[in-house]
């Protein structure tokens, strides 16, 4: 995901209760009640009924791509307003003391090949933005820190865009210009152009060509897909960025790819992804199913309209995709041995007894961040968990991994060893003279208001569809090398 600074998401307000479970499952856990400021979360809107979810020819290989980069999404500024680094042994009393000279934080995408009129790029496929760009030829690349031109390699771009707009530029519309929580930023042209994805082909496609931009890129996509609603599109009628929002009257919303293919009738409104964690590799498809091995049920939960007090315009159409699961399972917690009063949580959580909160699903985002109230507990159960970085938590590389469950619409899926301790992300440390390896854990907290996500490490467990036109979410359990353990409630699935 890549979040402008154009919009701040203040925070939630949630209330719910937590499923039952069956008896030879651990307890959820039930999280106290998370009060946030500034949002309310409510159903959204279903326009048709729900598409069947049958494998369909309009689908596309997802690569892999990584790199050690700057952390790219948005959960590195939150980050920062509490300090990325500190000893966990004397505030949570953990086994080790907590020490980190990582200076990156390792981030993957995935990648897949789109025509722009007859050039063919690479492009990372995010459902955490909705624009879709690329880097043009001849471009600037500016440095971060002095904001002068430098060498265009540095930015890490792939090919880049020859020419410019076939069907030209959009009118009456400023250059525009935004910039990534993180610092990265790009500018240019708006225009219409012929894009192909999966062999669907949408004419006169609304597109952004970037002739500027600090970036950090990773040699192989030459922009971003962007597969969310058209209200968090980035293209304004001003360039003053503090009137520039979603909804706001200088906001130029439009149609982005995806939203284009079914308004057309090229596609039913939905798509769906399949990260194949072993390969390297996944699926992306539009208008039905991946050709992947999966369980024939499914937990569904409805996509949920985040309302933004400053953005009117949020009360009755959606951002992103968003929603509420259930509950949690994980490792031997009971509710009944939790100390809701340690003080560490410095009054982030009242007394009530609410326990849900919004998560959104996000390609564009490498792992997954949820309250510190549930990542904490459940490392804490790591075999001597060693610290954190930037959100992110590390344990030696040979833990016994405790499960960790996620209850979606009734039905529990446990989700991959391989995704909770990710053994291809390693530090080498010395500890009293002697050398470990750690290992990141692929769940990271984050600030009490979030944003709460569920990236790559949460996808990789399932055929996910997002059903645009019915408004909800479902989700399949892999099999095959994928395969996911899940566990049913009665009524779970439909």
């Amino acid at each position: 995901m890549k979040v402008t600074i154009v919009l701040s998401v203040a925070g939630l307000a949630i209330g719910g209760a937590v499923p039952r479970v069956r008896r030879s499952e651990p307890p959820s856990y039930a999280m106290p009640g998370v009060r946030f400021r500034g949002i309310t979360i409510k159903p959204s809107h279903s326009v048709r009924p729900r598409s069947a979810d049958a494998v369909t020819s309009n689908h596309v290989a997802m690569q892999k791509i990584h790199g050690h980069l700057p952390q790219r999404n948005w959960q590195k500024t939150l980050h920062k307003a509490v300090g990325d680094t500190w000893d966990l042994k004397s505030e949570y009393n953990l086994t080790k003391p907590a020490t980190s000279n990582m200076t990156f934080l390792y981030n993957t995408n995935y990648a897949i090949p789109i025509s722009i009129g007859d050039q063919e790029f690479q492009v990372t496929v995010d459902t955490g933005s909705s624009d879709t760009w690329v880097v043009q030829s001849n471009f600037t690349c500016v440095d971060p820190t002095t904001l002068g031109p430098i060498n265009p390699s540095y930015c890490g771009f792939g090919p880049t865009f020859d020419g410019t707009f076939q069907h030209g530029l959009v009118p009456d519309v400023a250059d525009f210009a935004f910039m990534y929580g993180d610092g990265e930023s790009i500018g240019g042209q708006t225009g219409y152009e012929d894009i192909t994805i999966a062999g669907v082909t949408v004419k006169k496609q609304e597109m952004l060509l970037a002739n500027r931009a600090t970036w950090y890129g990773d040699g192989i996509t030459s922009g971003i897909l962007g597969l969310s609603y058209p209200l968090e599109t980035k293209i304004f009628n001003t360039t003053d960025q503090s009137r520039n929002f979603a909804g706001s009257p200088s906001h130029r919303k439009y149609d982005p790819v995806f939203t284009s293919m079914y308004k057309q009738g090229l596609v039913p409104p939905l798509f769906s992804m399949a990260m194949d964690r072993s390969s390297q590799k996944g699926w992306l498809a539009f208008g039905g199913l991946p050709p992947v091995d999966h369980a024939s049920d499914y937990a569904r939960a409805p996509i949920r309209i985040v309302e933004v007090d400053n953005a009117p315009a949020t009360r009755t159409e959606n951002t992103y995709y968003t929603i509420i699961p259930d509950g949690f399972i994980f490792g031997r917690l009971n509710t009944s041995t939790f100390t809701y009063s340690n003080p560490s949580w410095n009054g982030l959580f009242n007394d009530t007894n609410e326990s849900q909160f919004p998560v959104m699903i996000d390609s564009g985002t490498t792992f997954a961040f949820l309250p510190r109230a549930i990542v904490l507990p459940y490392v804490q159960q790591f075999t001597e968990p060693m610290g954190r970085f930037g959100g992110q938590y590390w344990a030696p590389c040979d833990s016994t991994v405790p499960p960790f469950g996620v209850t979606i619409g009734g039905k529990t899926f446990y989700l991959s060893e391989a995704d909770l301790l990710q053994q291809e992300v390693r530090q080498q440390q010395d500890y009293n003279g002697t050398p470990i390896t750690l290992c990141l854990i692929g769940l990271g907290d984050n600030l009490p208001d979030g944003p709460f996500i569920f990236g790559d490490m949460f996808l990789n467990n399932f055929v996910s569809v997002f059903d645009v036109g019915a408004g909800e979410m479902r989700f399949y359990a892999r099999e095959g090398d994928n395969s996911t353990n899940a566990t049913s409630e009665a009524g779970s699935s439909e």
